[in-house]
């Protein structure tokens, strides 16, 4: 009996697991799970009154827009451990390449270099990166969320 057999991850299951399937996920449908708007981000981010965006927005790492980030929102138990759901999204990140650049008490940074292009013999260097960030917090009516926000970025670095 081989691997896949014995744990029941065969490519068929696999192929129907709906957390495979990036435009077929059951998420958009389920209650506790909100894809954030980036139109109505980017209004809240530009408008004159500052207290429309939620303080954690305004110190996103790499990418200080909001609106520029795709963002889940996840609204969990209370009972659920910020330790034991970190360790859970970075067992899934650490297995798609994705390593720790940064860690707070409330939150990670991941970050994987996707590619990188040398311009003009070396002189200028171009990489694009995926990043994660999530972080744990309280939403405004009071529930414990977990915000997972990906980003892919470009960074230019002159030697």
């Amino acid at each position: 009996m081989n691997e896949e057999d014995e744990f029941g991850m065969s490519k068929t299951t696999r192929d129907a697991d709906p957390m495979e399937q990036e435009n077929k996920s059951a998420v958009k449908d389920h209650p506790d799970f909100n894809f954030l708007d980036a139109d109505e981000l980017h209004a809240a981010v530009t408008s004159e009154d500052k207290r429309v965006v939620p303080l954690w927005m305004t110190h996103l790492p790499v990418e200080k827009d909001p609106s520029l980030w795709t963002i889940l929102e996840v609204q969990i138990r209370p009972d659920r451990s910020w330790e034991v759901i970190k360790e859970l999204i970075a067992t899934v990140c650490i297995g798609k390449g994705l390593l720790v650049t940064e860690e707070h008490a409330n939150s990670v940074l991941f970050r994987k270099k996707v590619t990188q292009e040398s311009v003009a013999h070396g002189m200028a260097n171009s990489a694009t990166f995926l990043n994660v960030y999530v972080r744990i917090g309280v939403s405004p009516s009071k529930l414990r969320v977990v915000d997972i926000c990906t980003l892919v970025s470009d960074e230019n670095k002159l030697l």
